[in-house]
């Protein structure tokens, strides 16, 4: 497909249009993306509107948006309104070999601010050659769209933290539960609840402890587990997660990301976090889409940080497999992934804090032995028993910053 975008790839914070006045609602736009890595096709699933956007007013969005596929919001006078970035599962798929590969539709849902009647979006996919493809580019009238009225049955909302702010200039995380029978609502709460009280003192989410509002939403599953091929076991729990993900026996992923956004938005999130009922070890985590973890097990909450290193800071794993190279990473190209390099371009990493000696260059990332390289050797993003490293920190509090709506303000008083 070969659409010629209006808009350039890098974006300028400083062109952001007016606020329009419905500017408190969000659009809800579900995708379904499918085919193979040098055929993807993406289409609308279906858009409707939210009676609230929890993220930043007055950031458009990025420079330069992260992620294996970026898109603009602009108005009809081509004057950009948002821009951001998003993974989906989808990409790991499309390079992925293992038994049972089946070709499927892999959802998404987008959230995005109304900042004008009618905004364009443009979407790209980023190839493993580092160069952008056109997608979609789509007129949205956002005067027509319909209220999202789809929800879980019997959901609630729990507040685990006192809110302290706004939604616009707040970081709002919610934690949805999965494969927790009724009886088993005490257990998720519980779990909830610990994950509030340690979080807020993780670095870098510590120094906004006052602007972090944590709420958890419970509906209860049939019965209790989550679905594991591995040991024969079939759940029925409402997201319909499962071990096993893309041939991998610890690889926990559900593919019912619509239901996963329906049930999140009982409440303001900017984080999305799934808490399985499982005692099995697992996890995953999708850059700007959600993490999910296994919550009964005995290093959940060490797994779940380096998830959302993932979901939310858009941050590579930094381990690797000796002798066993990985092809999701080309060494000639320059990862999106900032916590990671090749040396393509350094530059455009920690490369200032590496001429200040305080960073390195420790070749061994990204799941390849030789030809990537990290900060440092010790991190979250390597080996659980450690905290985030100052590049990883640095990554995750910018983004924090962005949902706080003090990017853009820093930005303005820097000229």
């Amino acid at each position: 497909m070969s659409i010629k975008l209006l808009m350039a790839a890098a974006i300028a914070l400083s062109s952001c249009a007016p606020e329009f006045k419905d500017e408190n609602k969000a659009l809800r736009i579900d995708l379904l993306i499918s085919g193979e890595d040098d055929e993807t096709e993406i289409k609308i699933n279906g858009i409707s509107v939210l009676n609230e956007w929890s993220g930043p007013k007055r950031n458009c969005g990025h420079d330069n948006a992260e992620g294996t596929f970026t898109y603009v919001l602009t108005d009809e006078n081509g004057t950009i309104l948002y821009a951001d970035g998003f993974s989906n599962l989808y990409s790991e798929w499309a390079v992925a070999e293992y038994e049972g590969r089946v070709a499927q539709d892999f959802e998404h849902t987008m959230l995005v601010p109304i900042k004008a009647a009618k905004q364009r979006l443009t979407l790209k996919k980023r190839e493993t050659s580092g160069s952008l493809t056109d997608m979609l580019d789509t007129l949205i009238d956002c005067t027509i769209q319909k209220p999202e009225t789809r929800e879980i049955s019997g959901s609630e909302v729990l507040e685990l933290t006192e809110n302290k702010t706004n939604v616009n200039e707040s970081l709002d995380i919610v934690i949805v539960a999965e494969g927790y029978a009724a009886a088993d609502r005490e257990l998720f709460v519980e779990r909830a609840r610990e994950f509030a009280t340690r979080f807020v003192t993780e670095k870098p989410f510590d120094k906004y402890k006052e602007k972090t509002n944590i709420r958890a939403v419970f509906a209860p599953s049939e019965i209790s587990g989550i679905t594991n091929p591995r040991t024969g076991f079939e759940g029925k729990s409402i997201l319909g997660a499962t071990f096993g993900t893309l041939g991998s026996d610890r690889y926990l992923e559900t593919l019912n990301v619509f239901d996963i956004y329906t049930y999140a938005q009982k409440t303001a999130a900017d984080m999305i976090l799934v808490f399985a009922n499982t005692t099995e070890y697992g996890g995953g985590g999708i850059y700007n889409d959600f993490a999910i973890v296994a919550a009964e097990n005995e290093k959940w909450y060490e797994v779940i940080v380096h998830e959302l290193g993932h979901s939310f800071g858009g941050l590579a794993d930094e381990y690797y497999y000796e002798n066993e190279p990985n092809n999701t990473y080309k060494t000639d190209v320059e990862p999106w992934e900032r916590n990671i390099t090749t040396m393509v371009d350094f530059g455009a990493k920690w490369k200032d804090l590496y001429d200040k000696g305080e960073a390195g260059l420790v070749e061994g990332a990204a799941y390849n032995a030789k030809g990537v390289f990290k900060a440092y050797d010790n991190c979250l993003m390597c080996t659980l028993k450690y905290q985030l490293c100052k590049v990883c920190s640095r990554i995750v509090e910018e983004r924090i910053k962005f949902y706080l709506d003090e990017q853009n303000q820093e930005k303005q008083e820097q000229k």
